[in-house]
């Protein structure tokens, strides 16, 4: 609508209308122009008149149409807020089933063990390179966490609190080359020291050493923790068996266990800062 008035044409065609509609019969009225001469103008002002009602119809209907486009970009712009807004609502909770659904697989974990006391925390970052040997949590001094506390996953022990500050801390993860657990076969009892390896850390594979020469072990029995030590709690599912050969030296067992905690992937744990276990002989 500013763009039609800025126009210059519109404007001389605007002036002259009015000037032959307004000024000319005004001026035949002053002179004592009676009818006739009021006719012959009508006549000639026809076309005329004729013109400017068509260019004020089109001013109205330029008019309309942009009301109408302000209008449609109006309703554009609320119903575009409308659709961010239901996105969020629909990602909050989508992101809180997520976090119930997370929590609720620990609980059949914290009713077999009602002495643990385990925090949340969030995976912040990861060793630099290789193997996620080492990783930090969002959680520190300020929230409970001190040195040697268990971390966990719903499906079994990823390490221990190495490291801590006042709101972070490091963990180190059981493939760390210079890592132990004391650990059992669920199926036998027997023990053994569940060791991390460098070269075997890329793989999340651990070795189990120091088990009987005539130890009964086989591919796919479930290693537990046993307890000892003081850092895991007695029970923690460590992971399974995948394949068994003899020490060249001592002639014993050496098995490979695959950790049943997702360490790469993992992105969140629980931090077990306190429990109570029984060692059993």
């Amino acid at each position: 609508m500013k763009q039609l008035f800025k126009n210059k044409f519109f404007i001389i065609v605007l002036c002259v209308t009015l000037a032959l509609v307004i000024l000319i019969p005004s001026a035949l009225a002053l002179f004592g122009a009676g009818d006739p001469g009021r006719g012959v103008v009508n006549t000639l002002l026809s076309p005329v008149q004729k013109l400017f009602h068509a260019v004020a119809d089109a001013v109205d209907g330029f008019s309309s149409y942009f009301t109408e486009f302000d209008s449609l970009v109006e309703e554009n712009d609320r119903l575009r807020e409308e659709l961010r807004q239901l996105r969020e609502k629909t990602e909050d909770a989508e992101a809180l089933e997520n976090e119930n659904e997370w929590l609720r697989r620990y609980l059949d974990l914290r009713d077999e063990n009602p002495s643990f006391e385990m925090l949340p925390a969030t995976i912040t970052g990861r060793s630099a390179a290789g193997a996620p040997t080492v990783f930090t949590l969002d959680k520190g001094t300020s929230s409970g966490v001190s040195e040697r506390m268990p971390v966990i996953t719903d499906d079994g022990i990823v390490g221990y609190v190495s490291e801590v500050g006042p709101n972070w801390c490091k963990v180190q993860t059981l493939i760390e080359s210079t890592s132990s657990i004391g650990v059992y076969v669920k199926r036998t009892g027997v023990a053994g020291i569940l060791e991390g390896s460098y070269d075997l850390a890329e793989d999340g594979l651990c070795v189990l050493r120091y088990l009987p020469a005539d130890t009964d072990i086989h591919e796919g029995d479930c290693i537990l923790s046993s307890g000892y030590g003081t850092v895991y709690p007695r029970g923690l599912t460590v992971g399974h068996i995948v394949s068994v050969e003899l020490d060249p030296f001592s002639r014993a067992p050496i098995a490979y266990v695959s950790l049943s905690a997702d360490i790469a992937s993992a992105t969140r744990v629980m931090i077990l800062t306190a429990y109570e276990t029984t060692i059993e002989p």
